[in-house]
């Protein structure tokens, strides 16, 4: 598994899915389609407070901000309730 980030933002989307967004500093020197194929359609979420939940990957959306940092967004299929810090893995 491979670390993509912190969630630092998160919110429901429609009645099935929440996006989730964060940015890591060790992949801002990676090309977007590099990134979209690390991604995939699945990933593995590790919850602070204990436990993991596996989601699958409606849509993402990889930009870089002013900062020259890469941001990520997923859509996850989910109706789970996610908190600040829950680390994102790829498989």
């Amino acid at each position: 598994m491979k670390f993509l980030f912190e969630i630092q933002d998160f919110f429901s989307f429609m009645t099935d899915s929440v996006v989730v967004s964060g940015v890591n500093p060790d992949l801002d020197r990676f090309s977007f389609e590099f990134i979209y194929d690390l991604i995939g359609d699945r990933v593995l979420v590790k919850y602070i407070h204990g436990g993991e939940g596996s989601f699958d990957v409606y849509s993402t959306d990889v930009t870089r901000s002013f900062s020259g940092k890469i941001v990520m967004m997923l859509r996850l299929k989910s109706k789970d309730d996610f908190s600040f810090g829950d680390k994102v893995f790829a498989y």
